[in-house]
């Protein structure tokens, strides 16, 4: 709870209605994928969420208080009613808030009610997850310009939107939209007699299974102790991935597992030494967040996100999209230098910018900025 005579800034965050979610699984979710909210408050934040959902009702966590607010059925699944709006106006108002962090860009109208609602005082922040503007969004612009700050996950992921004009850069901060949480292992990635690899993404075009094949398949060239075990849900690529495995004579180096747990990908992270994705576009990538917390050395494809997390390649590695002769020759010369170097250098990559208690950090900076340039 606040400190008293250190009295906490309440920052609200507003999330959209998804469907078909019971209430006890949308608290459950922000429990499991906001845990830097504890943060917040000890760096001066108190989160208070509104959530759409069939009815009205207050509830609490550990970690945060919030309402439900009722949200009757809508034509865009990206907007609410104007009886959402208007009831949270409410609640923001009669909680002295500070700043608002709205979780949804590609409706920026929602903001702009909202922000008419509550007035100049109360900042508003919009945050991005992963999105590309749309043709209508170029009719908004003069509305993109009245709100305040936009959250963007790594730098880069803002380029559409400054380049089509929507957004100024003055606009863009940047923090990770989520962490691990996992409990951290103590100890760093040391050689064996096998060489752990591990993908986690569903077999499709865009995370590009065959790249990492075919990176595979020239590694193995020179380092034959290299086993890949992939992971994944949703299959679409999976006739074309068995027939390459085959055709290449990876058949004993690849362990097609299929979808897990939370806790078994935990134990597969541990045994693992290096995460291999090669996807075209993530808005963040959990997965790869997941294994730098156990350590494991990331050898990514060179987008945003993964560039954020690498520090451009000096922690890991990036490798060229669709290029898996570059991934085959990273991979390479990481193998032949000191896994428990790069090992080290990961977690403290993770603990510094990507942990719980680095976005907590990060977002009240961001909010006192925002609060400092209005």
């Amino acid at each position: 709870m606040p400190n008293m005579e250190n009295p906490q800034k309440l920052v609200v965050h507003v999330f959209r209605r998804y469907p078909k979610t019971v209430p006890e699984d949308i608290i459950k979710y922000i429990d499991r994928e906001f845990t830097w909210f504890k943060h917040l408050r000890s760096n001066g934040y108190d989160p208070f969420v509104i959530h759409g959902a069939e009815k009205d009702k207050i509830f609490s966590s550990e970690n945060f208080e919030g309402i439900f607010i009722k949200d009757v059925n809508r034509i865009s699944p990206l907007s609410h009613s104007s009886r959402f709006y208007q009831e949270a106006a409410k609640e923001i108002l009669h909680r002295q808030t500070k700043i608002v962090h709205l979780h949804n860009i590609l409706d920026v109208l929602s903001a702009i009610r909202l922000k008419k609602r509550l007035g100049t005082n109360i900042a508003i922040l919009l945050q991005d997850h992963g999105s590309v503007p749309r043709k209508k969004h170029f009719f908004y612009r003069p509305f993109f310009r009245r709100v305040d700050a936009f959250l963007f996950n790594s730098p880069g992921q803002e380029l559409a939107w400054t380049k089509a004009g929507l957004i100024q850069p003055s606009q863009c901060y940047f923090a990770p939209e989520g962490t691990s949480n996992f409990e951290i292992q103590a100890g760093t990635k040391e050689r064996g007699e096998k060489i752990n690899l591990i993908s986690i993404g569903n077999l499709d075009h865009n995370k590009d299974p065959l790249t990492i094949l075919r990176g595979l398949k020239l590694i193995r060239q020179t380092e034959s102790r290299v086993y890949l075990k992939m992971i994944f849900k949703k299959a679409p690529l999976l006739a074309e991935v068995k027939r390459f495995i085959e055709d290449a004579g990876l058949q004993n180096h690849v362990d097609l597992v299929g979808s897990l747990t939370h806790a078994q990908i935990g134990a597969s992270l541990e045994d693992s030494h290096f995460i291999i994705s090669a996807s075209h576009k993530e808005g963040s990538g959990y997965s790869v967040i997941e294994a730098m917390s156990f350590g494991v050395i990331p050898i990514l494809s060179d987008i945003p996100s993964f560039r954020d997390f690498t520090d451009t390649g000096t922690i890991g590695a990036i490798f060229q999209l669709k290029n898996p002769s570059d991934l085959a020759a990273k991979t390479l010369t990481i193998i032949d230098g000191d896994w428990s170097v790069q090992s080290r250098r990961v977690k403290e990559r993770f603990q510094n910018t990507l942990s719980q208690e680095a976005i907590g950090r990060r977002l009240a900076a961001i909010y006192e900025e925002v609060l400092r340039k209005k």
